[in-house]
Formats: C-alpha cells, sequence, structure tokens
C-alpha cells in the first residue's frame, strides 16, 4: 500500500516508519526538515521525503495523490507541559489542520485514514470523551475535541476513519526524548530518579502502538475508535522496573501534592522570564491520577498483541545505556 504520514520523527513515527517498510508498503512522511529525516531513517528503503508542517498542511495536498491511506500522529502536544502555549494554537494544529489533512485524504481518493487520539481523551470508568471544558489540559482537550469534530465534519461522511487511543507511551528509539523517555534518560546518567507515586495507569510499548496503526492500514473493516494500552501500573513502579536494569540505579519518591507545588513555583518563573518546566503541574496530576482503559476491542479486532511491561522496561533501559554511551563517546 502506499501510505501518507506526518509525526514520523517523534517516539511513535521513528518506530513506525522502518516497521510500515519493513511491511511491504511504500511509505511517504511529511517533515518540517526533510535533511534530518533522511539521516534517521537512511536504512529504511524507498521512503519519500516531503517537507511540510500542520501550520501549513494544505501545502502536501499535491502528495496525497494515489495515497492507499493517512496515517495522522503530528501533533503540538510537549510544548504544552513544558511551556505556556494558547489554546488558539492547539486548536489551529490538533483540531483545524486534522479535518483539513483528513478531507484532503478522502478528497485525494484515499480509501482509509487514521488518526492517532490519545485515552487522555476519555473520562474513567465510562470510556466516553470528556467534556472538553472539563479539562485545563490544551493537549487533552484538543483531541477530545478533535474526535469530535472528525464525527461531525460532513465533508468526512462515509470515509472510513480509524481513531487510536494510545496509553502513556513508554519505548526505546526516543529521538526527542520524550517524557518518559526523559526518566530513563536520567536514571540512566546520573543513576538516581525522585518522582511522585500514584494511582495506576494505562502504559503501552511503543512497538506495539506502531503495530496497532499497520494493522489498522491493513485491515478491511476496521473503523472508529480502538484504546491502545497494554499495562495499568504506577508511573513510579513503570520507573523502578527500568532502574531494575540500570546497575546502582536507585529511585526516591516525593508526594505529588508537593511535586504539583514545585511545578506551579516553576511555571510563574517561565512565564516571567521564559524557559522550560521540567516538573510541569498538568503533567504530575495526570500520570498521578487513575485511569482504566478497555482495550479488549483492539486485541479482539485488530489483533493487537501486548508485550509485557518487563520487557518494555528493559528493552528501553538497554537502548538509553548504549545511547548515552554513544553520546558520551561523541562528546569526548
Amino acid at each position: 500500500m502506499k501510505l501518507f504520514l506526518t509525526g514520523s520523527t517523534g517516539l511513535l513515527g521513528s518506530n513506525l516508519v522502518p516497521l510500515l517498510a519493513s511491511r511491504g508498503h511504500e511509505v511517504t512522511i511529511m517533515v518540517r526538515t526533510p535533511d534530518q529525516a533522511a539521516a534517521a531513517f537512511a536504512d529504511v528503503p524507498g521512503l519519500t521525503i516531503v517537507p511540510g508542517d500542520l501550520d501549513t498542511v494544505e501545502k502536501v495536498r499535491p502528495h496525497l495523490a494515489g495515497m492507499d491511506a493517512v496515517i495522522h500522529a503530528a501533533a503540538l502536544f510537549t510544548e504544552y507541559y513544558q511551556k505556556p502555549v494558547p489554546w488558539e494554537r492547539f486548536e489551529k494544529l490538533n483540531i483545524e489542520a486534522t479535518v483539513s489533512l483528513l478531507k484532503m485524504a478522502k478528497e485525494a481518493g484515499a480509501r482509509k485514514a487514521v488518526f492517532i487520539s490519545s485515552v487522555g481523551a476519555l473520562a474513567d470508568p465510562f470510556d466516553k470523551l470528556m467534556d472538553p471544558l472539563s479539562t485545563s489540559d490544551f493537549y487533552r482537550r484538543s483531541k477530545i475535541v478533535g474526535e469530535q469534530r472528525i464525527a461531525a465534519e460532513p465533508g468526512l461522511k462515509d470515509f472510513p476513519i480509524v481513531i487510536l487511543r494510545p496509553s502513556y507511551i513508554f519505548g526505546p528509539n526516543d529521538p526527542a526524548p520524550t517524557s518518559a523517555g526523559k526518566f530513563a534518560q536520567e536514571i540512566v546518567k546520573t543513576g538516581k530518579l525522585m518522582l511522585f507515586p500514584g494511582e495506576a495507569i494505562p502504559m503501552v510499548d511503543v512497538r506495539d502502538v506502531a503495530m496497532a496503526v499497520a494493522l489498522s492500514v491493513e485491515s478491511e473493516t476496521a473503523r472508529g475508535p480502538y484504546n491502545i494500552s497494554g499495562t495499568e501500573i504506577p508511573v513510579l513502579e513503570a520507573v523502578k522496573m527500568i532502574a531494575a536494569n540500570v546497575p546502582g540505579a536507585k529511585i526516591s519518591s516525593v508526594p505529588a501534592a508537593l511535586g504539583i507545588f514545585m511545578g506551579s513555583l516553576i511555571d510563574v518563573k517561565v512565564r516571567l522570564f521564559g524557559g522550560i518546566n521540567p516538573m510541569p503541574p498538568e503533567g504530575i496530576r495526570f500520570l498521578s491520577t487513575r485511569l482504566h482503559i478497555d482495550a479488549t476491542r483492539s486485541i479482539s479486532e485488530l489483533g493487537v498483541q501486548y508485550r509485557p511491561f518487563e520487557e518494555t522496561a528493559r528493552d528501553v533501559a538497554n537502548y538509553w545505556i548504549a545511547r548515552v554511551k554513544r553520546e558520551s563517546g561523541a562528546a569526548s
């Protein structure tokens, strides 16, 4: 199949692009920095790279001709948790650009689309979309409204769209890195990490999310939303499992309330003087609040097989041990 993918250079995309190519698909990716993407995917055969971003998504319209499916994984995400970003930016990039891209895909003759949402859009324990105004987390709100807009958009009527809602993603090959990757990076670099205890939340290996995307594209019947989640454990326990694979690493805990307070103080500093908040209060609240997700449809209908988190923890630790060693050697 000929596939068009956005969000290819993040954690999911970095694992998804090689997987799709290995399954015989012809992959075209939209990226902001083509040269960097070409270097990152130098070993992926037959990859086509086109410049583009969510601010100017209309420019990729010519590249959608002849595509069998469009996979939309790009989104404004990390910036919200680390520095102030107004709702209007989320509205433009995560909602308006999403609807525009999916409409262009349909108009170009694509047979289907896959949209990457988030379990953060769901209310627990009802497995339904939250009221968007019930959360001050603009990323989560944008995913809620994005799903609502897709369902209500007349221009997308009768266009098969699969919505995948991954839970908190861990995994190797994390270029940025993500918040989960930063936990592992810190453990490997310093041998220690202080984190807050919390309730069990859903987690998933990025490789299982990538496989869910591939199976969704290849399925003739998949349509609608699927929750993508493999394990439910507290973040503190997940981090301890990663640390168990790093010789000498020690994990300590701090009350979530204290973390939120400290993060709020840093937020004030960031708003006044700029910079990045390493302890975003909204991120702490989300990761310390119970959330139960039912992922049985992804197993029964898509055929996703979720690996145990012990395997994920081991592979994440080994990835970061190798990467930190490599980067340290390059810097010396």
